[in-house]
């Protein structure tokens, strides 16, 4: 019979510090795991890739006129360096929500959709599935999230005219009413789904592959009592493996970034998804689908790098505490 589990401190501790026994009981325990370090890890990654996404914001929408280094020296000298933190407030309450239910779905996917294998026996296949399943569901609160950060970052400081998210969500809502919020919601699913698919799926498979084949069984952090628990990799593979997904995915769903922004930039225009991409795929507009994408890329390095390597080192302290003798 398990022993009673309470709370001590900030987390949930076995009060006698011993072993927590039984399928369903490390399931939910390790799926609640996932949950917070994702949100944490989600919120970690958008403070450090933020600066990189508004610079592509803007270059996508040439709101500065020049290369992406007169836009970064623009910015900073006209605005100062807290302007590359722009739009930062409601992207950030949203994206630890977001990632609560990214990392929690593609947990839940782990332990209750293939509730035999866990993390070790998860096929890149079936990681894949997870991925895209939580980016189709997390599509509805990231497009309302995008909205309100896109305008906020293309709104350059001029005087006192700098409008807050908060003026930004008032102007949307009179205009267009809730429907307003929900602007670029098709291209977010499209670009969501094989951009998570990615995301986690290749992060899985490689962050395993150079464990595997680069790491001596000496030198592998100690693995957790939690037969639910993916094993635990060493820092730099956890890194590297983020950064790698990252650049990948961005890579393969980037030309929808463009139309999703563009939508959402001028959300006061009754246009269609498929009107923009018409737009787009003129020859001389084809150009643009790639506009931006180099600080869109190199900010997906640091940033989804550190996403993983917080929620991967979040999730070893905390089964460490729960489930050590």
């Amino acid at each position: 019979m398990e022993k009673e589990i309470g709370f001590e401190g900030v987390g949930l501790r076995d009060k006698t510090r011993t072993k927590m026994n039984g399928p369903y009981s490390s399931r939910v325990t390790s799926t609640v795991i996932d949950i917070f370090s994702g949100s944490i890890g989600g919120m970690c990654g958008l403070l450090v890739g933020h600066p990189f996404d508004l610079v592509k914001v803007r270059v996508q929408q040439q709101l500065i006129k020049g290369s992406t280094l007169d836009i970064v020296t623009t910015t900073a000298r006209k605005e100062g360096v807290r302007a590359f933190w722009k739009g930062v407030t409601t992207p950030l309450i949203f994206e630890g929500f977001l990632n609560m239910m990214y990392f929690g779905i593609f947990s839940a996917f782990s332990k209750y959709v293939f509730p035999t294998q866990g993390y070790q026996g998860f096929s890149p296949g079936q990681a894949f599935l997870a991925g895209g399943s939580a980016g189709l569901l997390g599509s509805f609160f990231v497009t309302i999230s995008d909205i309100v950060k896109i305008n906020a970052q293309l709104d350059i400081e001029i005087g006192t005219s700098r409008r807050t998210p908060r003026v930004i969500v008032q102007d949307i809502y009179s205009q267009k009413g809730m429907r307003g919020f929900l602007r670029g919601w098709s291209t977010t699913v499209l670009r969501d789904i094989p951009g998570f698919a990615t995301y986690f799926g290749f992060y899985f498979w490689l962050r395993d592959v150079l464990a595997r084949n680069f790491v001596k069984p000496e030198d592998q952090p100690p693995a957790s009592d939690n037969p639910h628990a993916h094993q635990p990799v060493p820092m730099p593979i956890q890194f590297f493996s983020g950064a790698v997904a990252g650049l990948i995915s961005w890579g393969i769903v980037y030309p929808i970034d463009v139309v999703k922004t563009e939508m959402q930039s001028k959300w006061g225009e009754n246009v269609s998804a498929l009107a923009t991409l018409r737009k787009f795929w003129h020859p001389q507009n084809r150009h643009l689908l790639v506009k931006g994408i180099t600080p869109s890329l190199a900010g997906s390095i640091p940033a989804c790098g550190v996403t993983f390597l917080v929620y991967e080192n979040l999730v070893m302290m905390a089964n460490n505490q729960l489930y050590s003798d």
